[in-house]
């Protein structure tokens, strides 16, 4: 029997989205492979090489719930989110063999491109169509935010690939008939969620609990459906609550890192309340997100469109898509506006309504105007991918060779200091970037917080004294009394290195006694 024209029209749509969706997934990978040998200094290197140092400690000293992350003196041990991307990198690294930086971005990689599984599931669920599925994961892939940060050392594209896990399990939960397998998954990936970036998960969480509540509050469900569904909410959130307020603890015994706690945090995580009502808050998330090019302003009118001819379906999904990607944005605003990369967390939501607006207004379209479908289509990722230039291109395409400041500075300690002594670095706030590249544990004196002599004797923050004292001052106006400060205390001359002075305090038993090469 041959099958109506307007089936076979939308049959070969869902060809085209598919095709669209390969295409998608090869620029991705594409993207982030050209350069994956690169140091991971090409942007937000801060949070990249802190991530790095925690898998360099497991891989040479075994992994440890208390791990170390060695930036802030002693004790070395300030932990921060439960290290699952972490411990996984050196297990790859320790495996293969292969260098731990192309392994973090590769792990950073899989995992995007993995978020496409429980993405299109849950789509699946409820109903919709082949071709709006795989638009929604080609506009997802080729999101200016993914193309760029799938590629990073970030524990980002892990966090997010559980929290769209837990998304999936609590769509089922909600339709009112779910097996116990599915209170299980909803509870083992929130709990994984939680565990690896609390920030990512919560506003799901939130949303997931509004969409359970609304679709079964008046169904007459069970008390073991109930109590099932509390303990999958209750159990993740006692095991994260637990994580953090044991984290807290050691935190709080550091003289540094205690200013890093979840309470000490809070005020700057969230931002002022004014601050969501900023127009320059707003402006700034949406140039990022929304209208970095062409595509955008596609993609409103596509939403548009979509919602004046929606039915109430297609309509409420569109409406939970835009909680799922405004919330984040309310609730942790200041997070959010300063790091670019927190919008990992909720752009995908944004690409998925976009897909799935352009897929039922193409739906929608005459069949005898097909030709044009797959054409807008294309060129929505097009623009997507031209977003991606104007932002990101510059760092992702840039090849980082050995006159970065950063890798002379490091070449030149692990010469010149015995790997067993730790290095004070003063200039570039907390940055780990110093103390994973030179391999040396390090006192890395963030601005907020005045050099003393303690510092430089190893005393309140070191243990023994450090092997160099390394300054990038210039033009630090808040820190003119350092340098004389540091040849006061150490009696040292300096090095001058790239655009910093180094003070060798104590030298490696072969390393050579001549100035290395400036900058």
């Amino acid at each position: 029997m041959t099958a109506p024209p307007q089936d076979k029209s939308v049959e070969r749509l869902g060809d085209h989205a598919r095709f669209l969706f390969l295409v998608a997934v090869a620029v991705i990978v594409f993207v982030n492979c050209i350069n994956v040998g690169n140091p991971i200094l090409e942007r937000h290197a801060f949070r990249q090489t802190q991530t790095a140092l925690t898998a360099q400690m497991f891989l040479e000293h075994g992994f440890r719930l208390s791990y170390e992350t060695p930036v802030l003196g002693e004790p070395w041990s300030m932990p921060l989110e439960f290290p699952l991307y972490q411990a996984l990198v050196a297990l790859v690294t320790y495996v293969t063999g292969a260098s731990i930086t192309v392994v973090g971005r590769l792990v950073s990689l899989a995992f995007t491109l993995a978020c496409c599984l429980p993405i299109h599931a849950t789509l699946r669920r409820l109903g919709v169509p082949r071709h709006a599925k795989y638009l929604a994961l080609a506009m997802f892939l080729t999101s200016p935010v993914y193309l760029f940060w799938a590629g990073t050392f970030m524990i980002e594209s892990t966090a997010l690939f559980f929290a769209l896990c837990f998304l999936y399990f609590a769509v089922r939960i909600s339709e009112g008939s779910p097996a116990w397998r599915d209170f299980a998954g909803c509870a083992v990936f929130l709990a994984l969620a939680l565990l690896q970036k609390v920030t990512t998960v919560l506003p799901m969480l939130a949303v997931a609990g509004v969409l359970v509540l609304a679709r079964n509050w008046r169904a007459g469900r069970s008390p073991a459906f109930w109590a099932a569904a509390i303990a999958s909410v209750a159990v993740p959130l006692a095991i994260g609550w637990g994580w953090i307020a044991w984290t807290d603890a050691i935190k709080a015994k550091h003289p540094l890192a205690v200013t890093l706690t979840s309470q000490a945090l809070a005020d700057w995580n969230y931002g002022p309340l004014h601050q969501r009502w900023s127009g320059h808050f707003w402006q700034t998330l949406g140039k990022r997100m929304l209208w970095p090019s062409l595509a955008m302003l596609l993609a409103f009118v596509a939403v548009g469109i979509a919602w004046f001819r929606a039915d109430r379906r297609l309509l409420r999904l569109h409406l939970a898509l835009l909680a799922l990607f405004l919330l984040p944005l309310l609730v942790f605003a200041n997070v959010h506006f300063v790091h670019d990369y927190y919008q990992s967390a909720n752009a995908v939501f944004w690409s998925v309504l976009v897909g799935l607006s352009v897929a039922a207004v193409m739906e929608r379209a005459r069949p005898v105007r097909y030709p044009w479908r797959p054409l807008l289509a294309g060129a929505l990722l097009l623009a997507n991918v031209d977003g991606f230039n104007e932002q990101y291109d510059i760092y992702k395409f840039r090849r980082i060779g050995d006159e970065h400041r950063t890798l002379q500075l490091a070449e030149f300690v692990r010469r010149e200091t015995p790997p067993e002594l730790p290095v004070v670095w003063i200039g570039d706030d907390w940055s780990s970037e110093y103390a994973f590249y030179s391999r040396r544990r390090s006192l890395t004196v963030p601005k907020w917080y005045d050099l003393e002599a303690d510092m430089l004797h190893g005393r309140r923050y070191l243990s023994t004294a450090p092997s160099a004292v390394v300054s990038c001052l210039t033009r630090r106006s808040w820190a003119r009394n350092y340098p004389k400060l540091i040849e006061q205390e150490t009696g040292a001359k300096p090095v001058r290195v790239a655009d910093c002075d180094v003070y060798v305090l104590q030298r490696a038993a072969a390393a050579p006694r001549q100035a290395a090469r400036g900058g």
